[in-house]
């Protein structure tokens, strides 16, 4: 009975429950879009003379306000990555042949490289948005 709980967690964690987040995803923003056409047309519908480059709902932002979205995740993916790899300096008792510590090394170097790729990211788009 064991092997069956030890076999199903994970299937349930790695496949179940982003399949489950995909589809709320998906309901939702279905949801939020047909939700708006439905105010566009009640809109239309009592005003002819209506434009609908007013009724965008929404926050669109420009591509500077993404760009500098992209440039503080980056930061903040750079700083906790590197905060949890130098973490592991302060706590004391450590065996660092662990795989616990491994993990929590590799954790830390794939969130800086994320940071450090969506910096990048950052400077590539305002050098494009300049042009």
């Amino acid at each position: 009975m064991e092997w069956l709980v030890a076999l199903l967690i994970p299937i349930g964690i790695c496949v179940v429950l982003p399949l489950v987040t995909i589809w709320l995803i998906a309901r939702c923003v279905m949801h939020r879009n047909e939700k708006k056409a439905a105010l566009m047309m009640a809109a239309i519908e009592r005003n002819a003379d209506l434009n609908i480059g007013e009724l965008q709902f929404g926050n669109a932002k420009s591509p500077a306000e993404r760009l500098l979205t992209k440039l503080m995740c980056g930061l903040m993916l750079l700083f906790v990555g590197a905060a949890v790899m130098v973490s592991l300096i302060f706590l004391p008792y450590i065996d660092y042949a662990s795989d616990v510590v491994i993990l929590i090394i590799m954790s830390g170097a794939v969130l800086s490289a994320l940071g450090i790729a969506l910096i990048v990211t950052y400077f590539v788009g305002k050098k494009l948005l300049n042009k």
